[in-house]
C-alpha cells in the first residue's frame, strides 16, 4: 500500500552513548494531526497509471549487457513525457480522473492536490468514514491516511565524515 508521507528532515549532530551508539532513533513515524471535522491527510491512489508508468510500459526495452532485465531508455522516456503524446495522455488521465474529483468536492472533502506524473492519485484531508467510501468508488486502488515521518541524518553526517570536520573547525 502507497502511503503518502511529509519528510522533515533534521541535520544535526547525534547525541552519542558511553557504548558510542547514537541515542536517537533514526526515524519517527507520527499521525497527523485532524481538523476541526476530525479529517486527516490522506492520499487517493488510482488504478489508471501514471504518465511515467503510461511511457515506462510502452517503450520498447533494449535487452541489458549481462541479459537480465530488460532496460527502458529512460531518457527517451523523459523526452516522450514532454512531447505532444506525453501531453495528451497527462490531459486524458486528469480527464478520466474529473468525476471522481467532482463527487469528492460534492461530499465536501477538501481536495489538497492532485498528481498524475509518478503517481496517479488525489491528495485530500477525509475521516476514516470518508476514505472507507472512496475505497468503493470504481477506479480507486487505494485511499489511506498519510503519516508524517521524521528522520534524523544521524547515518548521513557520519557518511559524509561530517564529525572529521566538525572536530577540525573546533565543534567537537
Amino acid at each position: 500500500i502507497l502511503a503518502a508521507i511529509s519528510v522533515t528532515a533534521q541535520v544535526r549532530r547525534p547525541r552519542v552513548a558511553d557504548d558510542g551508539t547514537s541515542t536517537r532513533a533514526s526515524a519517527t513515524i507520527a499521525a497527523a494531526n485532524p481538523d476541526q471535522a476530525g479529517r486527516r491527510p490522506a492520499i487517493v491512489v488510482l488504478t489508471e497509471p501514471s504518465l511515467s508508468e503510461y511511457l515506462v510500459a510502452s517503450e520498447p526495452q533494449a535487452l541489458s549487457l549481462h541479459g537480465e532485465k530488460p532496460e527502458v531508455n529512460s531518457a527517451h522516456v523523459r523526452a516522450r513525457m514532454f512531447s505532444d503524446e506525453g501531453q495528451s495522455r497527462l490531459a486524458s488521465i486528469q480527464a478520466n480522473k474529473a468525476p471522481l474529483i467532482a463527487q469528492i468536492q460534492q461530499r465536501g472533502l477538501p481536495v489538497l492536490s492532485q498528481t498524475e506524473h509518478v503517481l496517479n492519485a488525489i491528495m485530500l484531508t477525509a475521516t476514516e468514514a470518508e476514505l472507507a467510501w472512496l475505497r468503493q468508488q470504481p477506479g480507486v486502488k487505494s485511499a489511506e491516511f498519510s503519516g508524517k515521518k521524521r528522520v534524523n541524518l544521524d547515518a548521513a553526517a557520519k557518511l559524509v565524515g561530517a564529525p572529521t570536520i566538525w572536530s577540525q573547525v573546533g565543534q567537537d
